[in-house]
């Protein structure tokens, strides 16, 4: 039973790990009109404030030619 715990735990402290170096350097944003999960470089100034549409949403509220940064 304990090789059982400490075997979930490592599991579950390394995935935390490698999903916090995964996304090292990088700003966890929403898009607004679905929600979908965007990242940006954690180094812009772009935050939550800012509204912020997926690439999707874009295309599919017509703004696919306004002036946006990827």
């Amino acid at each position: 039973m304990k090789k059982a715990i400490v075997l979930t735990v490592s599991v579950l402290l390394v995935s935390s790990l490698l999903y916090g170096c995964a996304n090292s350097g990088k700003k966890t944003l929403h898009c607004d009109n679905c929600g979908k999960v965007i990242y940006a470089d954690a180094d812009s100034d772009i935050n939550d404030d800012w509204f912020i549409y997926c690439p999707e949403c874009e295309r599919d509220l017509g703004l696919e030619d306004v002036i946006s940064e990827r």
